[in-house]
C-alpha cells in the first residue's frame, strides 16, 4: 500500500502544478500559447458595443471593453482626447439655440478642448458656455451648418457669457478658439 500512495501523491502533485502549451513544448507559465489567440464568444460588460479591446474584471474574469467617444484607437495606439460633441439633431433646445452649454466635465479641465457641434440646422446660436476654472481653452468646432456666438446674451447666466465686440459666425468646418477670464467671469474670443 505505501508503494502505491508514494507514486500516487507525486502523480497529484505534478497534475496540481502542471503548465500548459499550446504549440511548445516547453510552457514558462500556467497557461503558455505560442502563436495567435482566438476567443469564440466573450463576454460584453454589458455598456454597449464591444470596442475589440480585452479586459479583465477583478474576479478574474476576461470580457469586452467599450471606449468612451473621447478615446481612440487606431494601429493598437489608445489616444484620450479632449473632444465633446454636441448634437442638435435633438434634445431640450431642437430650435437651435444652446443656451449655458455644459461639455466640458467637473474638477479641473486641462489641455486641448474641441467641441464640435453637429446639427441638422442651417445655423445653431450659442448664447454661453459653461463657466470653467481661469485660463481654460477650448475651440468650437461646427462640422454641420454654422455657429454663431451670441456676444454678452441675457439667454446665459452672466458668468456663462461669450465676449467678443458683436456676434460671431463660425462658418462650417472653421474654429474660434475662447478662454474662460475668472475675473471678468466671461469667455473671451481669442
Amino acid at each position: 500500500m505505501k508503494k502505491i500512495a508514494l507514486p500516487l501523491l507525486l502523480l497529484i502533485t505534478g497534475i496540481s502544478f502542471a503548465q500548459v502549451g499550446v504549440n511548445t513544448t516547453d510552457p514558462t507559465t500556467t497557461l503558455d500559447v505560442n502563436g495567435t489567440v482566438r476567443i469564440r464568444n466573450l463576454a460584453s460588460t454589458g455598456m454597449g458595443p464591444s470596442s475589440g479591446i480585452i479586459g479583465v474584471d477583478a474576479m478574474g474574469y476576461m470580457s469586452g471593453v467599450e471606449i468612451g467617444k473621447n478615446v481612440e484607437m487606431i494601429n493598437n495606439v489608445m489616444e484620450a482626447h479632449n473632444t465633446y460633441t454636441i448634437d442638435r439633431t435633438a434634445g431640450p433646445h431642437p430650435s437651435g439655440t444652446i443656451d449655458n452649454l455644459a461639455v466640458l466635465p467637473s474638477g479641473p479641465v486641462t489641455g486641448f478642448n474641441m467641441i464640435r457641434v453637429s446639427t441638422t440646422l442651417p445655423v445653431t446660436f450659442l448664447t454661453g458656455i459653461e463657466a470653467a476654472p481661469d485660463g481654460t481653452t477650448i475651440v468650437l468646432y461646427p462640422t454641420d451648418g454654422q455657429l454663431t456666438l451670441l456676444s454678452l446674451n441675457i439667454g446665459s447666466s452672466p458668468e456663462n457669457q461669450i465676449m467678443p465686440n458683436s456676434n460671431l459666425v463660425i462658418l462650417q468646418y472653421e474654429t474660434a478658439q475662447l478662454v474662460y477670464d475668472g475675473v471678468m467671469e466671461k469667455w473671451i474670443l481669442m
